[in-house]
């Protein structure tokens, strides 16, 4: 079992360098997406190497029960050796030797380099939104306060004036009475003294001549009887 395990990094460590050669090839060709692009092939790459991993070892525990036995005893046997050779450990280890060459590493550089520039850009722009909605505002409170300093301007200049001040009263005042007369019902004008007029004199001197008639006929009557 610690021989096919060997066998099986050999294979594993053969595939991990040629997979390095091919990245290093995509990364020289492409400048500008060439490190996102390695580092989707090499999750791609890990991937792939875990299940094939993962694959060889279901066919190890399907296989016989004394081989599993031989196996854990020879485990046992080697110690901390079988330990290095664990998926893990082999994938760890791909890892760590595909980013062993420089380009790999300024190619990561860049992707970090490119990720910090996104979020400072990003972070710019909010805090340039944010003080121009602050000037916005700064902008609307100044213009409420000099709309009410120039209104109680005028109250003072209108209070310091007296002339001013009696033509605002006299104004008011106007419009008062012309509210009251306006409003007065048309039944109260009709009780105004109106002028006698002559036809209403000469009705009056009739009515007068004939009260004295009846009053003189009455009397003869009285001294007749």
């Amino acid at each position: 079992m610690l021989q096919k395990w060997l066998n099986v990094k050999r294979l594993l460590l053969q595939r991990s360098s040629s997979a390095a050669a091919a990245a290093a090839a995509a990364a020289a060709a492409a400048a500008g997406t060439a490190a996102f692009r390695l580092v989707r092939r090499c999750q791609y790459l890990m991937l792939q190497k875990w299940l094939n991993v993962k694959r060889l070892l279901l066919q190890r525990s399907s296989s016989a029960a004394a081989a599993a036995a031989a196996a854990a005893a020879a485990a046992a046997a080697a110690g901390g050796a079988a330990a290095e050779y664990l998926p893990e450990r082999l994938i760890a280890e791909w890892v760590r030797q595909s980013l062993v060459l420089s380009h790999h590493r300024q190619v990561l550089l860049l992707v970090q380099q490119n990720a910090n520039s996104l979020v400072r850009c990003q972070a710019l722009a909010r805090q340039q939104q944010q003080q121009q909605q602050q000037q916005q505002q700064q902008q609307q409170i100044a213009m409420q306060d000099a709309g009410k300093g120039k209104q109680i301007h005028k109250d003072r200049a209108a209070a310091t004036d007296p002339a001013a001040a009696a033509a605002a009263a006299a104004a008011a005042a106007a419009a008062a009475a012309g509210n009251v007369t306006s409003t007065q019902p048309q039944w109260m004008h009709a009780l105004k003294h109106k002028p006698h007029t002559d036809k209403d004199r000469g009705g009056r001197s009739q009515q007068q001549q004939q009260q004295q008639q009846q009053l003189q006929q009455q009397q003869q009557a009285v001294h007749v009887q």
